[in-house]
């Protein structure tokens, strides 16, 4: 069911999520480090200059959650990573333990 284009799809969404959780840590720590008085102007200027490197693609506000198998964006359930179609699908084929058919 997961062809190599979609395999592709979800190995990708796992490398961006790596490269953000690299650099949120010291990102964090340059941020609090610019944020406090305790340091004079020329390292508060410096600390700046670093929090700047980093690239505005590793926020994690950029990406979006899409489903694992078809890689759509709209409707993906979080505890799972799917999207409603294919939640369904999965649940109705006893796949998903627990789920229950409320609708369906």
């Amino acid at each position: 069911m997961v062809t190599k284009l979609k395999y592709g799809y979800i190995l990708h969404d796992r490398n961006l999520r790596k490269s953000y959780s690299k650099g949120e840590i010291s990102k964090n720590i340059l941020k609090s480090l610019l944020q406090s008085d305790n340091y004079i102007f020329n390292y508060r200027l410096y600390f700046s200059k670093m929090f700047y490197i980093f690239k505005s693609s590793s926020a994690i506000s950029r990406y979006s959650t899409s489903c694992s198998f078809s890689n759509s964006g709209r409707t993906v359930y979080r505890q799972f990573k799917l999207s409603r179609l294919f939640c369904k699908y999965f649940a109705s084929h006893g796949f998903l333990l627990g789920m229950r058919k409320s609708s369906f």
